[in-house]
């Protein structure tokens, strides 16, 4: 599926950095946190607070991309079957 890659939580800022520095940024973007359940067992935030926070935090994405959506899925998750 062209425009689909999966990316460990703490790649993902620099993913977004290279979002945000592209000379012509995305119209749209749809990030999919899907919790990972041995990690949504445990007392940290999930996934998709984390992304959600790590998506809201980047001034330049959030100035550059004008329509951005964070999509969460549960633990199991087929991120493939998700998007």
């Amino acid at each position: 599926m062209p425009g689909v890659a999966a990316t460990r939580v703490g790649r993902l800022p620099e993913v977004l950095d290279a979002l945000a520095a592209q000379t012509r940024p995305p119209e749209r973007m749809v990030v999919v946190a899907a919790d990972d359940a041995e990690v949504a067992s445990s007392k940290n935030a999930s996934v998709l607070s984390r992304v959600t926070e790590l998506v809201e935090a980047h001034e330049r994405l959030v100035t550059s991309v004008p329509e951005l959506v964070v999509i969460g899925l549960p633990a199991p998750a087929d991120l493939g079957a998700a998007v």
